[in-house]
């Protein structure tokens, strides 16, 4: 992907390096968290083992290795570690050390509610049982209610959401949580004085981080769960995952502008906006500049696609206050994120998310087709198609029901769709891993070459979907 896959090493998993100042939290009573420690799961009785049980058909799925595999190859649990970096020295600093800053303490805090949510709740349980950062109980929910009840045999989900376990099955549960930091939200403000300090950008889209967190690799990569199982018995599922996550981006990236306009914050909130209407290059080297004339524009990262799922009038109400840029008034814009956020629904389409559906799904709005960020979300839509299109492609070689040549056939189509959205992220990524200036922006009708490209690939994935189902 653009460097949105390869920047987004340090765009996504990190957001990112932060130091741990000791004692600096209020200290949370042993009677009021709902964190035991993430360490009761490590043992080889429950989820530590360190090779998979052979149990025919399994329980629930569980290889009991989840905790081991968490510990060597999830990208989280580097959160907390990276806590007492030097970057995040040089962030904090930054962001405490102005007259009328906040407190090293502030800035601590905000950053562990993403970064340290467990050792936040420290002093709550015994040292021997604490493992800091993104661990079990941050995404699976506080254990306290359900860690006795949980490996009982016929224990249902509903019964284990009632004590307290957050049903990360539920896709939309999964994309919500996924977002509340990926994104943001009112306690989670990565706003523009974060992003100067040195605060990588946040841009999330739920189906490329979970392919992300799900791969398996040559050098024995592996992840904590394994969801072969989801994708076989869940049709499009890339799809599903896609359209979730854009629901739930869009969610809490306008619940994070109403806090953000909230009555005495300041504003205007420079985060919300388009990073290159302003930031540009002065002295571009091949002598092309390219100038964006009037105000800066709203960013859309996470809105380009929402429009189906929300009231069009009320959408559009928002957009029109905020291309008013900095003369927006916070209290209209405040109103009518939140009047946006509440009509926003469960589904991007008016049938079940597919293939089919995604390929008939515009990007919104309309007149910021051209900016960097839509090209990013259409550039990303097109490989969530490809890869659904190949996973139902592979159900039907399993299933027997694949002929040699059309396998062979198949596979020519998608190496070329897999090659020309190779060099469409090329064009989208960044120059190089210091400074966020796409390729794209660099070159002469560079945005209108890359928007053909993305057109024609388009094309190319409706004739690969012809392809399949026929098959099915």
């Amino acid at each position: 992907m653009p460097q949105t896959y390869t920047a987004w090493k340090s765009i996504s998993f990190v957001a990112l390096w932060f130091a741990a100042l000791a004692g600096s939290l209020s200290v949370v009573a042993a009677s009021e968290t709902k964190f035991v420690g993430s360490q009761t799961c490590n043992s080889v009785s429950c989820h530590g083992r360190t090779e998979p049980r052979r149990v025919s058909g399994g329980v629930n799925g569980a290889s009991l290795q989840e905790f081991a595999l968490y510990e060597r190859h999830d990208p989280h649990v580097k959160a907390a570690k990276t806590l007492a970096s030097p970057e995040f020295q040089a962030i904090i600093g930054k962001l405490s050390e102005r007259p009328a800053g906040p407190t090293r303490a502030t800035v601590y805090h905000q950053c562990a509610q993403c970064h340290d949510p467990e050792g936040m709740a420290a002093e709550a349980v015994p040292s021997s049982a604490v493992s800091h950062g993104i661990s079990c109980e941050t995404c699976h929910g506080g254990g306290k209610g359900w860690l006795a009840q949980h490996y009982e045999r016929d224990v249902s989900r509903s019964s284990l959401v009632a004590l307290g376990m957050r049903d990360t099955k539920d896709l939309h549960v999964r994309g919500d949580l996924c977002a509340s930091c990926h994104v943001g939200g009112a306690l989670k403000n990565v706003n523009h004085d974060m992003l100067a300090a040195g605060h990588p950008p946040l841009r999330f889209e739920l189906a490329a981080y979970h392919r992300k967190l799900t791969s398996h690799d040559e050098d024995g990569k592996r992840s904590h769960w394994n969801d072969a199982r989801e994708r076989i018995g869940t049709k499009d599922l890339e799809v599903k995952l896609w359209e979730a996550g854009q629901i739930a981006s869009a969610k809490a990236a306008l619940a994070l502008l109403e806090s953000r306009a909230h009555a005495g914050a300041s504003w205007p909130e420079f985060a919300e906006y388009d990073c290159f209407s302003c930031h540009q290059r002065l002295r571009p080297s091949d002598g092309n500049r390219r100038a964006v004339a009037g105000l800066p524009q709203w960013g859309q990262w996470n809105l380009v696609f929402a429009g189906p799922a929300a009231d069009s009038k009320v959408l559009n109400t928002l957009r029109d206050e905020m291309r008013q840029s900095f003369a927006s008034q916070p209290h209209v814009v405040k109103v009518a994120a939140s009047n946006v956020r509440k009509s926003l629904g469960t589904s991007l389409f008016l049938e079940d998310a597919t293939s089919s559906q995604l390929l008939k799904l515009p990007a919104e709005p309309s007149e910021a087709s051209k900016s960097w960020e839509a090209l990013c979300q259409r550039y990303l839509a097109q490989r969530v198609l490809e890869k659904s299109i190949g996973d139902e492609f592979r159900k039907l070689e399993l299933a027997g029901r694949i002929s040699t040549s059309d396998r062979v056939s198949f596979n020519k189509q998608r190496g070329e769709i897999d090659h020309d959205l190779a060099a469409v992220g090329l064009q989208l990524s960044f120059a190089d891993n210091k400074r966020e200036w796409p390729r794209v922006l660099a070159i002469p009708q560079g945005i209108e070459q890359v928007e053909s490209d993305l057109t024609a690939t388009a094309g190319k994935l409706r004739m690969l979907q012809a392809f399949l189902e026929p098959r099915r």
